[in-house]
C-alpha cells in the first residue's frame, strides 16, 4: 500500500514538473550564408543556410522563387544546386526554419543571378522598379528612370555616375540634347533638364503627373505629354513655348516629322497632328485609348490603339526630323533599338482581414486579394517592415501568431506583383494584446 501511495505522489510531482514547463514561442533563426545577396553564378553552386534554435530546429526548407526545392532535417543545411538546369536570369531565394515546437520563420530573401552563357554583362540594382527605357549618351552613359523617383546616370562598366532625384515616381523615358543635357518627366508633374554633371539645369511644372517621354526639334524645343490633357512645346531654356490640350491624358510620347509637324496620341482615342506653331494640324480617330508611341516612315505615321488596331495614316512628313532626339526610344547617335512592350499597369492589392485599427489576440489569419490586368505573380506578406511569406496563388493568406510578438502597435503590409514586376501594396496598423 505504501509503494502504491509513493508511486502516485512521484507521478503527481512529474506532472506538475513537466505540465507547467512554459510552452516555446520562440522562433528559431534562420540566414543564407552563401552565395551572397546580387552575386553571379555559374554551373553547380552550394548553398548553404544556417539555423538556430534553444530547443532544436525540425526541418529547413529552401525555396527558389517560393517553390520550394528541398528540405533538411539534420545539419549541415547545404544544397548542391546545378544552375544549368535553370534560364539566365534573376532568381530568389529563401530559406524557412521549423524548430521542434512547430515555430517558423523565414529568412531575408537574397537576389541571385544565373549567367551560364555569359549573357550577363552586368546588373544594377535601383530601390524600385524601372519602366523607364534606358538612352544612351554620346559617351556612353545609361540614362534611367526608377520609381525610387531618381534618374540614374550609370557608367558603361556599370557602376553608379550619379543619381538625381525628383519628387515623385519616372515612367518617363529621358532624352538627351545636342549639349548633353539630359530631359525627363516624373509623376511630380515636372519635366526636369538636368546637366551631365547630374546638376539641375531647370525644371518646368505641368498641372498633373508626367508619363510621356520627350522628344526634341531641329530647333531644341523639347516636346511632351502631360496628364494634364497637353502637349507641351518648351524652349530650351525652361519657359514655355506653347501647349495643344486635348480632351484627356497624354502618355504617348510625341514624334517630329521632317516638316517639324509634332504627332502624338491621346487617352482620348485622337492621334493629333500639330503644327510647329502649336496649332492643330488634323487629328484621327480610333476607337480607344492611344498609349503607344508614334513613328514615321515615308510619309506614313504609324500608330498602335488600344482598341488592337495599328494605323498607318498619311501624313506630309517625310520620315523624322533632323533632330538629335526626334523620337522615343534612342540613343545619342539616334539609332533606334528594339523594345518590348512594358506592362506599366499595376495590379490591385487590399487586405480583407484584419481591418485597420483591429485589436488581435493569439493566432490569426491575414487575408489579402489581389488582381491584375494580366496576371498576378506572387503577393507578399510583411509585419512591421519584415517580409514573413509568399503565396503564389489565391486565396492570399497568412497565418499569424501573435504570441510572438510584442504588445503594442504592429504595422501589416501586403505586396501584390506581377509578371512584368509591377507591384502595389497596402497597409494598416493593428494591436496586439495577449
Amino acid at each position: 500500500m505504501r509503494r502504491s501511495v509513493f508511486n502516485f505522489l512521484i507521478l503527481i510531482l512529474l506532472f506538475l514538473f513537466y505540465g507547467c514547463a512554459p510552452k516555446d514561442t520562440q522562433p528559431p533563426t534562420v540566414s543564407i550564408l552563401s552565395p551572397a545577396d546580387g552575386e553571379t553564378v555559374s554551373k553547380t553552386i552550394t548553398i548553404t543556410v544556417e539555423a538556430i534554435d534553444d530547443k532544436g530546429i525540425s526541418k529547413v526548407e529552401l525555396y527558389i522563387d517560393s517553390k520550394k526545392i528541398i528540405e533538411k532535417t539534420k545539419a549541415p543545411y547545404t544544397y548542391t544546386w546545378d544552375t544549368t538546369q535553370y534560364d539566365e536570369g534573376l532568381y530568389l531565394i529563401s530559406a524557412k526554419a521549423i524548430d521542434l515546437a512547430g515555430n517558423s520563420s523565414i529568412s531575408k530573401i537574397i537576389r541571385i543571378f544565373v549567367s551560364n552563357m555569359d549573357k550577363l554583362k552586368w546588373a544594377y540594382q535601383t530601390e524600385w522598379s524601372i519602366t523607364s527605357s534606358p538612352a544612351i549618351g554620346s559617351d556612353g552613359t545609361i540614362y534611367v528612370g526608377d520609381w525610387d523617383r531618381y534618374l540614374y546616370a550609370i557608367n558603361p562598366d556599370g557602376t553608379l555616375k550619379w543619381k538625381y532625384e525628383t519628387e515623385d515616381r519616372i515612367h518617363s523615358s529621358p532624352a538627351i540634347g545636342q549639349d548633353g543635357t539630359i530631359y525627363v518627366g516624373s509623376e511630380d508633374g515636372n519635366l526636369y533638364a538636368i546637366n551631365p554633371d547630374g546638376t539641375l539645369k531647370w525644371k518646368y511644372k505641368t498641372e498633373n503627373e508626367i508619363h510621356s517621354s520627350p522628344a526634341i526639334g531641329p530647333d531644341g524645343t523639347i516636346y511632351v505629354g502631360s496628364n494634364d490633357h497637353n502637349l507641351y512645346a518648351i524652349n530650351p531654356d525652361g519657359t514655355l513655348k506653347w501647349k495643344y490640350e486635348t480632351e484627356d491624358h497624354i502618355n504617348s510620347s510625341p514624334a517630329i516629322g521632317s516638316d517639324e509637324t509634332i504627332y502624338v496620341g491621346s487617352w482620348d482615342n485622337y492621334l493629333y497632328a500639330i503644327n510647329p506653331d502649336g496649332t492643330l494640324k488634323w487629328k484621327y480617330k480610333t476607337g480607344d485609348f492611344i498609349n503607344s508611341s508614334p513613328t514615321l516612315g515615308n510619309k506614313t505615321v504609324y500608330v498602335g490603339s488600344d482598341d488592337g488596331y495599328l494605323y498607318a495614316i498619311n501624313s506630309t512628313s517625310y520620315g523624322l526630323a533632323k533632330s538629335v532626339w526626334p523620337k522615343f526610344r534612342c540613343n545619342y547617335q539616334n539609332t533606334g533599338y528594339l523594345a518590348q512592350i512594358v506592362d506599366i499597369i499595376l495590379p490591385t492589392v487590399s487586405i480583407t482581414y484584419p481591418t485597420d485599427g483591429a485589436t488581435l489576440t493569439g493566432t490569426i489569419t491575414i487575408e489579402a486579394t489581389a488582381t491584375d490586368n494580366l496576371h498576378v505573380s506572387r503577393v507578399e506578406f510583411y509585419i512591421d517592415d519584415e517580409l514573413k511569406y509568399i503565396d503564389n496563388l489565391p486565396p492570399y493568406a497568412y497565418t499569424w501568431n501573435t504570441n510572438l510578438c510584442s504588445n503594442g502597435e504592429h504595422t501589416l503590409m501586403v505586396k501584390a506583383y506581377d509578371e512584368a514586376e509591377n507591384k502595389r501594396s497596402i497597409s494598416i496598423r493593428v494591436n496586439v494584446n495577449n
